[in-house]
């Protein structure tokens, strides 16, 4: 069995992190998150990949508090859903960094193509709507689900995600500009103020 919390891909002084449930790595489904964290090391953030079974679990919370100690990331990437709630048990605020939140979504291409409202309510409660409690920002999703294989001794269709390359690329191009932005001068910003 795998660790409450752990590290999935590791690079070498990684500016960026990556963060989804243990789930995803025991189901074998990491192909998106494996896509975007090549899609973030090409466009110069080389990205730790870590995996936790729940933000508010006191383990998952140490273990991303010591990472974030040892390698603080210039940007954070949040494939895990709905909120902490508080800032100061919320062990992504602590790097002070931007926290985008992207969705391993639950309907396949062609049912949230065909949707008018993109995402499943579920996919919109758990990975838009409760993690903007958080702070979070939300980019888009980066997989749907896929049919992988049909399993013949359990007569059973094996589901994955499978990751959209130009939604993944997206996202890294936004990651990249949100960690050149937070490095820049404060002197050298302009703020713009977008009302609805």
């Amino acid at each position: 069995a795998l660790p409450k919390a752990g590290l999935h891909l590791a690079a070498s002084a990684p500016k960026a992190a990556i963060l989804f449930y243990r789930s995803v790595i025991e189901g074998g489904q990491t192909a998106p998150i494996d896509a975007l964290a090549n899609a973030l090391g090409e466009r110069g953030l080389p990205a730790a990949a870590l995996y936790v079974s729940s933000l508010k679990d006191e383990d998952c919370a140490g273990f991303l508090a010591r990472h974030f100690a040892d390698h603080p990331p210039e940007v954070i990437i949040n494939a895990t859903g709905f909120a902490v709630g508080d800032e100061g048990r919320d062990p992504l605020a602590k790097p002070g960094c931007p926290v985008l939140q992207v969705a391993l979504a639950g309907s396949s291409v062609a049912e949230w193509q065909a949707s008018a409202q993109g995402l499943r309510a579920t996919d919109l409660a758990m990975n838009v709507v409760l993690p903007e409690l958080d702070g979070r920002i939300f980019t888009r999703a980066i997989s749907f689900k896929a049919d992988d294989h049909f399993h013949a001794a359990t007569q059973c269709r094996i589901v994955t995600y499978e990751p959209v390359m130009e939604r993944i690329g997206f996202v890294a191009e936004l990651a990249a500009g949100w960690a050149r932005l937070r490095a820049t001068p404060n002197a050298q910003k302009k703020i713009a103020i977008i009302l609805a």
